[in-house]
């Protein structure tokens, strides 16, 4: 985890999955060929939301990529 002034950059957890499905719900579908394809939100249940937790920290164990959120300061409890 990092703390920068204002922000705190650290790995998302379960109890960031309300915040996180608010964040991705409104995409927009692709406008450019940069753009990632519309996500069909319905599959993104919790339990998805653990298992693509998974991932990430496979992916952290093999120090191959580490995939971090951004978080005002003032919004997290457990920095």
């Amino acid at each position: 985890m990092a703390i920068d002034g204002k922000k705190v950059n650290r790995l998302l957890k379960m109890t960031d999955y309300g915040s996180w499905f608010t964040g991705f719900s409104p995409r927009k579908p692709t406008q450019i060929h940069f753009d990632e394809r519309l996500l069909d939100m319905s599959i993104c249940t919790q339990e998805w939301f653990g298992n693509l937790l998974g991932k990430h920290q496979k992916l952290k164990d093999t120090d191959d990529t580490y995939i971090l959120k951004g978080f005002k300061k003032h919004n997290v409890r457990n920095n």
